[in-house]
């Protein structure tokens, strides 16, 4: 009777050994940039060699003014117009809709992209079951548009989704980007 015998050979090395870090001392700092933008989320130390001619506390009120101008009113109504229509959006990339109800929400560019898909089954992971929209961010550009980025669920798979929509009008949001993954 033949024994069979199996070898377990180590793994191989696949990135060069570890070594220790040696810095550089040819590296040298970037010079502060002469246009400083306006919103910073870390308020940076004041130099000599800052172009700030306000300070800082200044930047701040600047910055949280800036924020308070697209939130509020608008905010609300496009977190509210993002949720319906990325809905919408998943429930006719299921076929659980026509595409022909995306009319009203997007505009034709959106809707031609998303009835390619729909047609020729590119729908990302739709075999694992239907999409349920799990959360959202909703970031105010300005008055009249707003950039979301959203996760939704597919059986046990979490995916996700950037979307962009705009006011056309006084009222209404219409969905003019989607991108899934």
């Amino acid at each position: 009777m033949d024994e069979f015998r199996i070898e377990l050979l180590p793994i191989p090395m696949y990135e060069p050994p570890a070594r220790p870090y040696v810095p550089d001392d040819s590296w040298v700092p970037l010079p502060a940039s002469p246009q400083a933008l306006p919103c910073r989320s870390r308020v940076r130390p004041r130099t000599a060699s800052s172009t700030h001619r306000e300070p800082a506390g200044i930047r701040r009120a600047a910055c949280s003014a800036a924020r308070s101008n697209h939130g509020g009113e608008a905010l609300e109504q496009a977190r509210l117009a993002a949720e319906r229509s990325l809905r919408v959006a998943l429930e006719v990339l299921d076929h659980r809709r026509p595409v022909s109800q995306l009319s009203g929400i997007a505009d034709e560019r959106t809707v031609a992209a998303v009835g390619t898909l729909v047609r020729a089954d590119l729908v990302p992971s739709r075999e694992l079951g239907s999409a349920v929209l799990a959360g959202l961010h909703v970031e105010m550009i300005d008055e009249q548009t707003a950039e979301i980025c959203a996760r939704y669920l597919r059986g046990s798979r979490r995916l996700a989704l950037a979307a962009r929509i705009e006011r056309s009008g006084s009222r209404d949001w219409h969905l003019t980007a989607l991108r899934l993954s």
